[in-house]
């Protein structure tokens, strides 16, 4: 590990929480790095506090706000963007101060959703089971569950805690457009994850395939054999793939 560790911010999922990352932040803590978790407002096991519409905007402006303030204390952030989260942490880097830009040392995205601009989370093609629950404004992931954590979330206990935690959403938040190409700002690396039932490998491909060639080079990819949660079922190998990309900025700096 580097003298100077990264300060890694893992941004969860849709319906999901910061809860969902402490493996995997217990993991890199004892590697010696810094970490953050933030929970979106989007994401609220208060349904009375999930908005009609604007909920990606409020997502942005939260993921913004943090790395702003983080930005004034830590020189290498790492943003680690899983699923819906990469379209407002995709939007907010992009919209971040130039003082704060300069901090951000690369991006992340794990399984995570990089929409071209105009794009929405809800136009990517996602897994045959994923079953969406939506009433109204507000959605919920508890009818496909299978798809969020099989094949390899095989503790039952901790099965049980994930989905007890999983929170409802406001569902403008996957339907509202994304406006940033954050990779035309900084290096990013995707994560892959091959046995994936929620947003497929072929739908992980397919949104790096759309790019440009200029965009795509500007891109590293590491592929995992895992499914949609790998901080739940492989926290250990999601760490060492996440140290190892520290690792290989480290000797290009």
């Amino acid at each position: 590990m580097p003298k100077n560790p990264p300060h890694f911010v893992l941004i969860h999922g849709a319906c999901h929480r910061a809860w969902h990352w402490h493996l995997l932040e217990a993991k890199l803590k004892e590697s010696g790095c810094a970490v953050s978790t933030i929970d979106l407002p989007s994401c609220n096991p208060d349904k009375e506090k999930l908005v009609v519409s604007g909920a990606l905007r409020l997502d942005i402006e939260a993921i913004k706000a943090f790395l702003e303030n983080l930005a004034s204390t830590s020189d290498r952030i790492i943003p680690v963007f899983h699923s819906y989260s990469g379209a407002p942490g995709g939007d907010a880097v992009a919209e971040l101060s130039s003082a704060a830009k300069s901090k951000i040392e690369r991006l992340v995205y794990l399984t995570a959703i990089a929409a071209q601009p105009g794009g929405t989370v809800a136009g990517i093609p996602n897994g045959e089971g994923m079953n969406i629950n939506v009433e109204g404004h507000i959605a919920d992931l508890l009818l496909c569950t299978s798809c969020l954590y099989d094949p390899d979330v095989k503790d039952q206990k901790l099965l049980d805690e994930a989905v007890s935690h999983l929170v409802p959403m406001s569902i403008s938040a996957a339907i509202e457009p994304t406006q940033h190409t954050p990779w035309t700002e900084f290096p990013c690396t995707y994560i892959f994850t091959t046995e994936d039932l929620c947003l497929p490998y072929a739908s992980q491909k397919g949104m790096l395939e759309a790019m440009s060639d200029g965009e795509r080079k500007r891109w590293k990819t590491v592929t995992m054999k895992a499914g949609h949660s790998p901080m739940l079922a492989d926290p250990d190998e999601l760490a060492k793939v996440l140290l190892e990309i520290v690792v290989v900025v480290s000797r290009v700096s």
